[in-house]
């Protein structure tokens, strides 16, 4: 029955600061990056070079059946090079700036009050500020490398030998302890991975050199260096002037590394009959074909990245605080009461933890690969299991829209 009382009125803008400031609709974006990140780690995704995709696409019809074409239509395939990151991280963003300036609201509130309300509660805001602010801080520094940056991924170098970065000219490269540096200010350089390399000479039954040739239109070379790619995974070559053509590859162009195996096969042109095949294991290998003998010596390459990331200390900054702001919350917030508290003080605990695991992680990467994420399976799932950890952690401790009317 009405008790003559009006009811309350909801302002529909209050009520909308409420929900953006507070930690429910960010949980559950929090939760779909999650998704997001897990589908990415198990399903593979297409090349970005078109010559890849079609031999990609073939080899994922034999591995996943008939789900490979509503997989392929749902996008599956594609989900790196889609929006939903970007989106993703727009909407958190956004939410994080709601909840921040309300948590400086907040501290504004207790420094007029004369901090009246206890060390504990100052301490959680404290917390629940640096949290909000680390993640903005990182987004930043994303932005301000987007912006004014760049980076080029897939080079290669040799320590002592200028870097040949397409846009930004030659910059010289150094040898450290810990592996190869730039030696030009501003500029980051950094090995991420490395692939077979060969070279290879060929002579004549009296031991003379013969010409050896990667396309008809180069010179002829006395050593050939051969390197493979993984978008490129094989090369050719031909001897004396074509009398037999030369192929190296690689059996799974998917995990190409300079350990991998690679596979030899001569051929005879014009008819393209095959004449020989075998697998270079050692580092050198000595083989007569046709009264020739071929000498290939197997080595490897450094494949390195150039960047300039002006925001990259932001970015640094951005996980520690951020690192320092949730394990600060695990001792501070008390997470409710009944069952709430208890599953507040068991999920407090394993999100410290996972927050340590996940800093940790995209510090290292940041350090060594200059790059946030490195797309490993295992920072992969740390991560995924902290978004998780953090989302059900806002869902138990923050309050509802309308918990939050009443106060």
């Amino acid at each position: 029955m009405m008790d003559g009382r009006s009811p309350l009125r909801r302002d529909p803008w209050s009520v909308a600061w409420r929900l953006a400031s507070g930690g429910q609709l960010l949980a559950a974006v929090l939760l779909g990056l999650a998704v997001y990140l897990l589908l990415l780690t198990l399903i593979p995704q297409v090349p970005a070079d078109p010559l890849m995709a079609d031999r990609w696409l073939a080899q994922a019809q034999a591995r996943f059946g008939s789900a490979t074409g509503p997989v392929y239509r749902l996008g599956l395939f594609s989900l790196a090079g889609s929006p939903i990151p970007r989106l993703l991280l727009i909407l958190i963003g956004f939410l994080l700036l709601a909840g921040g300036s309300a948590q400086v609201e907040r501290l504004l509130f207790l420094h007029r009050s004369g901090w009246r309300q206890g060390w504990r509660e100052t301490g959680a805001a404290i917390a629940r500020t640096a949290a909000c602010l680390g993640p903005l801080l990182l987004l930043l520094g994303l932005l301000v490398n987007q912006r004014w940056g760049w980076r080029v991924d897939g080079l290669v170098g040799r320590p002592g030998e200028p870097l040949d970065v397409p846009g930004h000219g030659r910059i010289p490269l150094r040898l450290v302890p810990s592996g190869i540096r730039s030696a030009s200010p501003g500029v980051a350089v950094y090995v991420t991975g490395s692939g077979p390399e060969l070279r290879v000479r060929a002579y004549d039954a009296s031991g003379n050199p013969l010409p050896l040739q990667r396309t008809p239109r180069d010179a002829a070379q006395r050593e050939l260096v051969l390197r493979l790619f993984p978008n490129v995974p094989e090369a050719f070559f031909a001897i004396s002037d074509g009398e037999l053509i030369g192929r190296a590859s690689a059996l799974d162009m998917y995990s190409l590394s300079a350990e991998s195996p690679l596979y030899l096969q001569l051929f005879r042109p014009p008819s393209g009959d095959q004449v020989y095949q075998t697998e270079l294991t050692g580092e050198e290998v000595e083989l007569e074909v046709e009264g020739m003998r071929l000498r290939i010596i197997r080595s490897s390459y450094l494949l390195l990245a150039a960047s300039h990331s002006p925001g990259r200390w932001l970015q640094e900054v951005g996980i520690v605080l951020t690192a320092l702001g949730l394990i600060a919350l695990s001792f501070w917030e008390a997470g409710g009461e009944g069952w709430r508290r208890r599953a507040g003080v068991a999920s407090a605990a394993l999100l410290a933890l996972l927050t340590l695991a996940a800093a940790g992680m995209a510090l290292r990467s940041l350090v060594k690969l200059g790059l946030v994420w490195d797309r490993s399976a295992t920072q992969a799932g740390f991560t995924i299991a902290w978004l998780i950890a953090l989302a059900g952690r806002l869902f138990l401790t923050q309050p509802t829209v309308e918990e939050g009317e009443e106060r």
